[in-house]
């Protein structure tokens, strides 16, 4: 599985809510389905991600390179999605 494709597919394709206030607010509205975060994210924000129910995925590249998958000018720093679309985001699912 190719995870940048995957991301792109999921960006096109689904519904997604970009950074960690609107995951959070995915999550406390049981709207999240997965929640795809870069490998320099925060560790407080790591940790309180991995608390809640929603399948995570680590990005493996920083938030500039995971806004450049996603198509974005700018950094991300959390990716939720709230419909995965077509892609096949969630055979990465870690935990």
């Amino acid at each position: 599985m190719d995870i940048n494709r995957s991301l792109r597919l999921l960006v096109q394709t689904g519904k997604v809510h970009f950074g960690v206030r609107q995951a959070r607010r995915a999550i406390k509205a049981n709207e999240a389905k997965v929640i795809v975060v870069p490998q320099n994210v925060h560790e407080t924000v790591l940790r309180e991600l991995r608390t809640s129910r929603v399948p995570l995925v680590q990005f493996d590249g920083t938030n500039m390179d995971l806004g450049t998958v996603c198509g974005k000018p700018f950094s991300v720093s959390a990716l939720t999605a709230l419909d995965v679309g077509d892609s096949d985001i969630m055979d990465a699912v870690t935990g």
